[in-house]
């Protein structure tokens, strides 16, 4: 989950009693906010069936490419604090963002990361 969203939103089940407990923060990202404090709530359990349900068609115009990169930062500076104990400054979760969950297309882009040695230690 810190790298991209790995929950594909169409095909989730819940029970409705589930919304009792549980509910969307208003924002662009709000499946994936929910997801994330999902994550640390032991009596919640995630599982993959290992069966396509279904075939999603992604373009540029999908709601989730729409997300800010501001809001992004923030969603995952919590998650490295709160599970990895690592304090990243906004400048290296950009740099984190568009190494795992934006396209980079070659190896000169990755040479000019300004925040290697901040992405190092996050991904030992």
């Amino acid at each position: 989950m810190l790298f991209y969203c790995c929950v594909a939103h169409p095909t989730l089940m819940m029970k409705r009693s589930f919304f009792e407990t549980f509910s969307y923060k208003q924002s662009k990202m709000e499946d994936y906010h929910l997801w994330l404090s999902l994550i640390h709530d032991e009596s919640i359990q995630f599982s993959n069936i290992g069966t396509v349900l279904l075939k999603l068609r992604k373009h540029p115009g999908n709601a989730s490419k729409k997300a800010d990169i501001e809001e992004e930062v923030v969603v995952k500076r919590n998650l490295l604090k709160t599970l990895m104990n690592i304090e990243a400054t906004p400048e290296v979760v950009v740099e984190l963002i568009k190494v795992t969950g934006r396209s980079l297309k070659t190896q000169d882009e990755l040479s000019k990361l300004k925040y290697r040695k901040q992405l190092v230690t996050i991904f030992d």
